[in-house]
């Protein structure tokens, strides 16, 4: 998981105590923000800006650390991330 969902996670009243958040996030490794995962976010803000398809803010943060960390992004949201380059975007639904 990454560390911009765990962050959004943290924001829902569902799990607005801090015992019940970490409860929550303990069968997950959170990924953390690196060197990598920022230099990716400004790769992909730079190429989707300049291509006039850009997404939110904590949306390229998530693809940046799938990125970085070689992993797929699995999403409900397919559409909407294959606009990022060069990371697996994987579908499920639900």
């Amino acid at each position: 998981m990454t560390f911009t969902s765990a962050g959004d996670l943290a924001t829902g009243t569902s799990l607005g105590e801090r015992s019940r958040w970490e409860e929550f996030l303990s069968p997950f490794r959170v990924l953390p923000s690196t060197d990598d995962v920022c230099w990716c976010y400004g790769e992909f803000y730079r190429y989707l800006q300049r291509n006039g398809m850009l997404i939110g803010s904590n949306d390229l943060w998530i693809a940046a650390t799938a990125a970085a960390n070689a992993m797929p992004l699995v999403t409900r949201n397919h559409r909407h991330f294959s606009r990022v380059p060069g990371i697996e975007v994987v579908a499920y639904g639900g």
